[in-house]
């Protein structure tokens, strides 16, 4: 979400399309641009100018941050016309009227294996994880790593190192960004890394909270006035509706009653407090979550849900509470 206009900003992970959803215009979906990979995640970029839009009466935002795992790294992405300019980094690659530019793509003179999650902590620092296309890494393969730019993104620093089974989502809280929380899917678990009051940079990492059932949490969001961790679970939508999952007789059959219509299962975002104590559930019409944000008011949860084998996806809003 764009924090200056509440725009949604998504991805299309088959076409690698940019969508832009306006809550406050009735929801229009506009396809603003295409990021020419198969890319998991994207947030508007923190560093650049992004309030003219590519065009007279383009309202979106220019310039994005992207982790693309099929080209083992974070790019930038930024919409223009004629300019040839992006954010730091070489080979830029013309996509249409739209600009590519590598960010990150190595660590110690080696190449990273995947980035597939991304987010920009208070001091304006970039954290992913490094996990690989689907598949890459899991319970029988370690690799997933977690890493930091530090000194205004010049350098980059390994926070855990190729250890983890899919780490698939990132999230910071506190003011300094001084906790970090991520996602191990196939561990069904979310770890928590803490800074130490030392100033040296150094991160305590412990596991923050343990899940059972589904395939585990695909993606995080943190309230910051409340500071309650949001932990979206991923499943397939086969398993959660056959086995009912406390699914409504709608929500098993579909979208509709018709031979053939939509099968969908019941998702769930958890919702921790600072504690680490579950607060509470929230139950969602679909179970192959794939991302969750918060509004630009942080009075509502937006989920993104795969609709399975039909193509089609939805965009849900639930208010949520600030005490």
């Amino acid at each position: 979400v764009d924090p200056s206009t509440g725009i949604v900003y998504a991805l299309c992970r088959q076409s690698g399309a940019v969508l832009a959803i306006e809550p406050e215009s009735g929801n229009n979906c506009t396809r603003i641009g295409d990021s020419n990979g198969q890319p998991t995640a994207i947030i508007v970029s923190p560093y650049l100018n992004n309030s003219n839009g590519a065009g007279p009466n383009d309202v979106f935002a220019t310039n994005f941050l992207v982790a693309d795992p099929n080209r083992q790294g974070i790019m930038s992405l930024e919409r223009t016309g004629d300019a040839v300019s992006g954010e730091a980094g070489a080979s830029a690659v013309r996509n249409g009227s739209d600009i590519l530019s590598e960010v990150i793509t190595s660590f110690e003179g080696k190449p990273l294996f995947g980035p597939n999650a991304v987010t920009v902590d208070p001091q304006g620092e970039l954290i992913f994880a490094d996990a690989g296309l689907p598949g890459d890494s899991g319970l029988s393969q370690r690799v997933g790593a977690v890493y930091r730019t530090i000194n205004n993104r010049s350098q980059l620093t390994r926070l855990i190192k190729p250890s983890l089974a899919c780490p698939s989502a990132i999230a910071t809280s506190g003011d300094d960004g001084s906790v970090i929380y991520v996602a191990e899917m196939a561990e069904n678990r979310v770890l928590r890394l803490v800074r130490l009051p030392d100033g040296a940079g150094f991160y305590y990492s412990s596991v923050f909270a343990r899940m059972s059932g589904s395939m585990g949490p695909v993606s995080l969001a943190v309230h910051p006035t409340t500071k309650d961790l949001y932990v979206a679970m991923y499943d397939l939508d086969i398993i959660t509706a056959n086995n009912g999952a406390g699914a409504s007789p709608q929500q098993r059959q579909g979208a509709g009653s018709e031979p053939g219509s939509q099968v969908l299962g019941t998702g769930q975002v958890h919702v921790f407090d600072a504690l680490g104590e579950l607060k509470g559930t929230i139950a969602v019409r679909g179970s192959q979550i794939t991302g969750i944000c918060f509004s630009a008011n942080f009075k509502a949860l937006y989920i993104a849900v795969d609709g399975g084998a039909n193509g089609n996806s939805f965009l849900y809003s639930t208010p949520v509470a600030d005490n």
